[in-house]
């Protein structure tokens, strides 16, 4: 499943939709659930 937003996160943003902020924030919350 996380893998899967990851992605969908990484082709927004290639593709200009996503902020990079947002990108960032995320993965910061990924990162943060993961422990």
């Amino acid at each position: 499943m996380k893998t899967y937003v990851k992605r969908m996160l990484m082709a927004g943003y290639s593709r200009g939709i996503v902020p990079a902020a947002l990108v960032s924030s995320a993965f910061r919350w990924f990162d943060l659930a993961r422990h």
